[in-house]
């Protein structure tokens, strides 16, 4: 890949979390949301070194995702260090205590895993490698694994250079409907990698190939909006050839919502967020007003709009997504820029004002970051430096405006009666969960870090509350109440019949559709039912309904007369 500053590769996104020590800092309240004047913040404070203990991880990637596990741990990779020095997994306690969870080996497994891990809903630890070695030597490029919290390593699908779904895998989610999706960054029929999904088996499905007009160079992981579909960037491909973005559909249905033009950026190696107003964010390695790189904002129907342009003291390219937090302000980072060129970590508005801090100040401290900044549920952000520490094999730091500690939601969209995970921290068995406003009559703790739930009968659309004792954390995105329609009666008649439509998650109904048609007359009777009136001109089809969860529709059609 050719880009216009030689020093710049196009390496992958990172997410790096925990929870450690932190300088707390006063920060505006979320309905301040313009920062100006931008509040001036000291650098962050550096929480662990890498190389301060032998066999310890070493020199953490933009792509080494970190996430908290069911244990109020923090989970990731690197692609050096540990005991063979081919990488490790590693976990990291809220008090600053690493320990290598599962090392690496050239011979006869992965090695290369710098692509992080995620938490699925089992609780397990997913993530990717770029090379799998068997006891020969001989190489293939990549595979996707399991880990259990307490470091069982299972292998669950091997890529191949002529496979039909590519090679180098980016990074994996986990969908809505529990299955995990991904892409490769080569290969596949078009050498332009592949959109698959993977069973929690391991069994991959192709559903997509990508072509150089929609994608190349896919250096980011995907990201499932509320929509329901999934956003990705390509660092390449497109009508100018320097980068763009997808929409994908759970099916496979590619569409390009932007293709880049140097003006409103260039290269977008970095990630997708969705942010709280729905639209989504990413970031650009060049291109913009200053040929550095920008923000910019996309709505999920294409709507483009270039946010802010960095300058060279802000920001010199940005890999990694950027991250929301819970006061409603974005917050980035940039391995260069700075008055010394040593990297910067960036809060910004939704108006583009924007403040950076500069790492040159202390680089014997820590330098280069590298990996995106993450939220821990007790309020604090995190992230690594490429470089920096004792040892200089870089370092996690951690920075906090004293913001309230949260719950987050794994997943965050399910239907009633449906196990939830909530992560957070200080959970009792006498918690008590509460789904808008409905409380959770089964619940499940493990240890005080980790509880489930079943979202109950009459459970709405909105956030979730633990409370315990006196403390009450609130869930930091909604959570989404699945509408399932499992009968509806009568299954025939004429326009002007009122059909009842039974299911669950059904209060907060707006729309129900006969076919394409919308009903002009519907009652919502209860959580469980809802009444409505086969409209002029409906035609025979399926049953629809439609609420802030989602939608859903009957498994047979209803016949007009």
């Amino acid at each position: 890949m050719s880009l216009n500053s030689t020093r710049k590769c196009c390496v992958l996104v990172v997410m790096l979390t925990t929870a450690l020590c932190l300088i707390v800092l006063t920060h505006p309240s979320a309905a301040q949301e313009a920062l100006a004047p931008i509040l001036q913040l000291p650098l962050p404070a550096q929480v662990y070194a890498f190389g301060t203990n032998p066999g310890d991880p070493a020199w953490a990637l933009p792509s080494s995702t970190m996430t908290q596990g069911t244990d109020g741990n923090l989970y990731g990779t690197t692609p050096q260090g540990g005991s063979a020095n081919y990488g490790t997994i590693f976990k990291v306690t809220p008090d600053g205590v690493l320990t290598v969870v599962h090392n690496f080996l050239f011979d006869n497994g992965p090695f290369s895993c710098y692509n992080g891990v995620i938490l699925a809903n089992d609780g397990n630890l997913y993530g990717t490698c770029y090379g799998v070695a068997d006891s020969q030597g001989n190489v293939t490029p990549g595979d996707i694994y399991k880990i259990t919290p307490a470091g069982v390593f299972t292998d669950l699908h091997d890529f191949s250079l002529n496979g039909v779904e590519g090679f180098h895998c980016t990074g994996i989610i986990q969908g809505m409907d529990g299955n995990f999706y991904g892409t490769t960054e080569l290969g596949a029929t078009n050498g332009s990698g592949a959109f698959f999904r993977m069973s929690p088996s391991g069994v991959v499905t192709v559903l997509h190939v990508f072509t150089t007009a929609e994608a190349s160079a896919i250096s980011a992981p995907l990201i499932q909006a509320s929509d329901g579909n999934f956003y990705i960037t390509s660092v390449q491909g497109g009508t100018n050839f320097v980068g763009t973005v997808l929409r994908i559909t759970p099916s496979g249905s590619v569409i390009v919502l932007r293709n880049f033009a140097t003006t409103d950026g260039a290269y977008p190696s970095a990630g997708l967020l969705q942010a709280k107003d729905g639209s989504l964010y990413g970031t650009t390695l060049q291109g913009a007003s200053n040929n550095m790189g920008g923000v910019y904002r996309i709505a999920p129907n294409g709507v483009f709009t270039l946010v802010h342009s960095f300058t060279q003291l802000e920001a010199d390219g940005v890999y990694v997504a950027l991250t929301q937090g819970t006061d409603g302000y974005f917050y980035g980072v940039s391995e260069f820029g700075g008055a010394t060129d040593q990297g910067t970590v960036f809060s910004m508005d939704s108006s583009g004002n924007l403040f950076s801090w500069d790492f040159g100040t202390n680089p014997s401290v820590f330098y280069r970051p590298i990996s995106a900044i993450v939220q821990h549920t007790n309020g604090g952000y995190f992230a690594d430096t490429e470089y920096g520490g004792g040892a200089d094999f870089g370092t996690i730091y951690g920075f906090s405006f004293a913001e309230p500690p949260f719950c987050r939601l794994l997943p965050a969209t399910a239907r009633v009666g449906v196990k939830i995970g909530i992560l957070g921290q200080g959970f009792s068995t006498a918690s008590v969960v509460k789904f808008a406003g409905v409380r959770a009559t089964t619940i499940s703790l493990s240890g005080t870090t980790f509880i489930t739930a079943t979202v109950p009968p009459g459970a709405r659309t909105g956030n979730v509350t633990v409370t315990t004792g006196s403390t009450t954390l609130t869930s930091n995105q909604p959570f989404k109440v699945k509408p399932v329609i499992s009968s509806f009666s009568p299954t025939s008649g004429p326009v002007g019949t009122v059909v009842r439509i039974t299911g669950s998650g059904l209060s907060q109904t707006t729309i129900v559709k006969f076919a394409t048609v919308r009903a002009t007359s519907i009652i919502v009777n209860s959580d469980t039912q809802v009444t409505a009136t086969v409209p002029a001109g409906a035609i025979s089809g399926k049953i629809s309904v439609t609420t802030p969860g989602g939608s859903a529709s009957s498994a047979t059609a209803f016949t007009v007369n």
